[in-house]
């Protein structure tokens, strides 16, 4: 039930992003792919540009592994310490994990790996990044056992907003592409 939750919530809430949130009216030139590293940093902003969007790889790499240990757990605190507090489609997966695993839920199965993300542009609302996460086929179930949905396995493209806050880069926003 909590995957179609979150699939159902970023379905409603991904084409409001889409009117509001990453625009491209204010054009500037685009970078080369950067391709993902391993989340051994702690993400914390560089002052040079190359460094900021290395640490900024490793967040969105770091990011969406929490997410998949938040599947096998039911506990999104991790994740949500790596967002801002105004990342409304973080706040509503972690939602639709909580729901997941309350009395007695569970899911098997899941993942959630970055298989590619490229640095678009800096914006009003942060360092916008193109990412493409694949998911790993999860079944919810109830505290019964009994099956409440299937997701089947897919890859799915995020657009992310980082920004820095403190000494630490944060995803600001996520929506589906």
């Amino acid at each position: 039930m909590r995957r179609s939750r979150v699939a159902f919530a970023l379905g409603v809430v991904v084409p409001l992003l889409v009117l509001g949130g990453c625009s491209d009216d204010d054009p500037e030139p685009r970078i080369a792919p950067t391709t993902s590293t391993s989340p051994s940093d702690t993400g914390s902003p560089s002052p040079t540009p190359t460094s900021a969007k290395e640490a900024q790889a490793v967040l969105i790499d770091r990011y969406f592994a929490e997410i998949s240990a938040a599947i096998s757990t039911g506990d999104p605190d991790t994740f949500l310490g790596l967002t801002s507090k105004r990342c409304v489609n973080c706040r509503i997966i972690a939602d639709n994990l909580i729901g997941a695993y309350a009395h007695g839920g569970y899911i098997e199965g899941g993942s959630w790996n970055v298989t590619a993300s490229e640095f678009v542009r800096k914006a009003p609302l942060g360092f916008v990044w193109n990412v493409d996460v694949r998911s790993a086929r999860e079944k919810w179930f109830d505290r019964d056992g009994s099956p409440v949905k299937i997701v089947d396995p897919s890859t799915q493209h995020f657009g992310l907003a980082l920004q820095p806050q403190a000494d630490e880069w944060r995803i600001r926003e996520m929506k589906l592409r």
